[in-house]
């Protein structure tokens, strides 16, 4: 195929479908280009011969580029390397490239007839931590991110971990703060108008009418102090405690003072919240049952001897004999 007959093909190719146009950052120098006299008749009508968009002259311009070492042929229109995950699987998941244009939405191949699932394992398509996940456990949530990042303090969440795997609460799986996909190409997750983000969505977790803006989730029931929506926290805080959302042992009596019922009178008679919820936190308030915590009700078990019929208790507790004295 003559260099003209080529470029015009390709050019027609570039105009219609748009679907050959590459991030700087994922080709390779420009010392890979070819120049005419290298193109020649490939002997074929699918030479390995990339094609970049060049938007100095409305994007009709278009350059060649090549990799000449035999050992790296892509065998398509992409750029070199581009078989490699690093490459290939970065511009995907951070969509900087829409991979559906030309492999189809489904991937199965599309206008090219190459389909994802050729080079990919079975099961990637669903599996999680093919893209994102994998180190501090096998949920999904970073660390990785999915631009590679390992390291969750650097993260855009560092708290990831800390929520999916139940640290002193409840799991809070990828649905509580997400749309949770069902597969790779599922609506709104890889291949969607915000490259790169994850949206935050509260609504399908125990905090359905939370809000996330400049980096603070509110209107919260976890964070809160469990009676409603009143809970608020930025993602960068990390020093959170039992007072952080709702008062402990070691609160004002102001704080104390807005609990529901009683609390504040049995704390500031001396009685320790493991007394009453001994199934949730021990006597060093170190969780016991962390699915018991946050989990959208109230646990307790009372001490021996101690019933409560909804509206009172009956017994003796802390020194004291209790008749079902409203709570």
């Amino acid at each position: 195929m003559s260099l003209k007959r080529f470029l015009a093909f390709a050019a027609t190719l570039v105009l219609v479908s748009g679907c050959w146009s590459y991030p700087a950052d994922v080709l390779e120098d420009s010392s890979s280009a070819v120049t005419p006299d290298q193109i020649g008749d490939t002997g074929g009508e699918d030479p390995d011969l990339p094609l970049v968009e060049d938007a100095t002259n409305d994007n009709k311009v278009i350059d060649v580029v090549a990799d000449v070492a035999s050992d790296n042929k892509q065998g398509g229109f992409h750029p070199p390397g581009w078989t490699s995950p690093s490459v290939h699987g970065k511009a995907a998941m951070l969509n900087t490239m829409n991979c559906t244009m030309c492999h189809g939405t489904d991937l199965l191949g599309g206008t090219t007839g190459q389909s994802c699932d050729t080079c990919h394992d079975n099961g990637w398509r669903t599996n999680c931590t093919f893209c994102h996940g994998g180190v501090d456990n096998q949920t999904g949530a970073p660390p990785q991110s999915i631009d590679g990042a390992t390291d969750a303090a650097a993260g855009a969440f560092p708290a990831h971990g800390f929520h999916v795997t139940g640290n002193g609460h409840a799991l809070i799986t990828c649905v509580g703060c997400h749309v949770t996909p069902t597969e790779v190409t599922s609506p709104g997750h890889m291949f969607d108008d915000t490259p790169g983000k994850a949206e935050v969505d509260l609504s399908g977790g125990l905090s359905p009418n939370g809000k996330f803006a400049s980096m603070t989730c509110s209107s919260l029931y976890c964070h809160g102090n469990g009676q409603g929506d009143n809970g608020s926290v930025p993602l960068n805080k990390s020093d959170i405690g039992c007072a952080s959302c709702h008062p402990g042992p070691k609160s004002s009596s102001v704080a104390l003072g807005a609990m529901t019922g009683r609390h504040s009178m049995h704390v500031k008679e001396g009685v320790g919240c493991y007394e009453c919820h001994s199934e949730v936190f021990n006597s060093q308030y170190q969780p016991v049952d962390g699915t018991l915590h946050v989990n959208g009700e109230p646990n307790y078990k009372l001490p021996n001897g101690i019933t409560y019929n909804g509206k009172g208790c009956t017994g003796i507790c802390h020194g004291e004999y209790h008749q079902s004295p409203s709570w």
